[in-house]
């Protein structure tokens, strides 16, 4: 899209100047901006209650509970970035355009937004991952039972395991800071005449438009959402596939109802993060298309002016990612409420072994249809 610098509007990333088109982005930017507020709060609430909860009762190591804990912690920081953007602009949108600063502060804030939005969608991975791992070494034990696998072996076994969790927990926060950081360098070095500093509403303009950082955002949001929906689909259909497998043999009522729940859970987890993220992976694929075809056009208009309603739908359902995730994969499972309860009467009851035996049949007749 090329600018015209005598006649654009830079509070709205536009070369249109009428009264009443710049109203009416006016009004629909900020309109956006106060429903910003709205979801943020929500997964602030939510996420904030399991790190609370965790920390407290200190169980966050608990495999059951260490990747809920990382994934809960990347939401809060998210949703604690998303509120921070639309404040600013409401607070100083006048300013935002004549202030280097303020514009370096919006630009840096999105670059970091970015980053902290490819963490949570690798932790996400991350957790159905460890739901399969923890369903294979299930499944290892049965084999290594069936067959009288040597001891060694067995050990090996769990230590490979344990080195693959540690590495994917590495990989989820050290990767998007690899990907980001040098593009922030990079963008920090351009001028931006024009920024709202509305998180997933607005993207940086710099003044070479035809540049790679421009379709950067575009193309990470794409790939990394595309990537990750995927991935936990084929995750938690392989877990479910593997924990049928280890039914050997006729299944009884209550191994049918495992399976169901379970599925049930499978698909609530994939169904919270296709509801939160496909606004945004449209608009991100339609971004894109609308930079590239009006990179020649001295009349383009905002994506969010040809597009409100999807912006006003991904406005509210994208930042309500760690409320939700607060649900389904904590308050709404049973064993993560009780997990304090246990870990409690483990500490008062330690050094008896009758207690001890009692707890770990509680722990193993019970079940957390991941």
């Amino acid at each position: 899209m090329a600018f015209n610098s005598s006649v654009a509007d830079f509070r709205f990333c536009t070369t249109v100047v009428d009264s009443k088109t710049a109203h009416i982005l006016s009004t629909r930017v900020d309109t956006l901006a106060i429903l910003s507020l709205i979801s943020p709060i929500l997964s602030i609430i939510g996420s904030g209650s399991v790190i609370i909860f965790v920390a407290y009762h200190r169980i966050c190591r608990s495999p059951d509970i260490n990747s809920l804990f990382h994934l809960s912690i990347a939401d809060f920081l998210l949703a604690v970035l998303w509120i921070v953007g639309p404040i600013v602009h409401l607070k100083y949108h006048l300013e935002i355009a004549s202030s280097r600063n303020l514009a370096r502060f919006c630009v840096t804030l999105q670059a970091l937004c970015e980053m902290v939005h490819i963490m949570s969608f690798f932790l996400t991975i991350n957790y159905a991952f460890h739901v399969f791992l923890r369903m294979k070494e299930k499944k290892d034990r049965l084999y290594a039972n069936s067959m009288d696998d040597d001891l060694m072996t067995s050990q090996q076994r769990s230590k490979y395991l344990a080195m693959m969790k540690a590495a994917s927990y590495i990989f989820s926060w050290l990767i998007p800071a690899i990907l980001i950081m040098p593009l922030l360098v990079l963008v920090l070095q351009q001028d931006y005449f024009c920024q709202m500093c509305i998180i997933l509403i607005d993207a940086p303009l710099p003044a070479r438009q035809n540049s790679l950082e421009f379709y950067n955002g575009f193309v990470l949001m794409i790939v990394t959402l595309g990537f990750s929906m995927i991935v936990i689909i084929i995750l938690y259909i392989c877990t479910l596939r593997m924990y049928k497998k280890t039914l050997l043999g006729f299944h009884t009522n209550r191994e049918r109802v495992v399976i169901h729940a379970m599925a049930k859970r499978a698909t609530a987890y994939v169904l919270v993060f296709i509801y939160c993220w496909t606004p945004a992976l449209v608009l991100s694929a339609l971004g894109l298309k609308n930079a590239y075809d009006d990179e020649n056009s001295d009349s383009g208009l905002p994506l969010y002016y040809k597009y409100y309603g999807v912006f006003i739908v991904q406005t509210l359902t994208a930042p309500l990612q760690g409320f939700l995730n607060s649900l389904v994969y904590g308050w709404t499972r049973k064993t993560f409420r009780e997990a304090f309860a246990r870990e409690t009467r483990q500490w008062l009851n330690y050094g008896s072994i009758d207690s001890q035996s009692s707890t770990l049949l509680a722990s193993t007749d019970s079940y957390d249809p991941h």
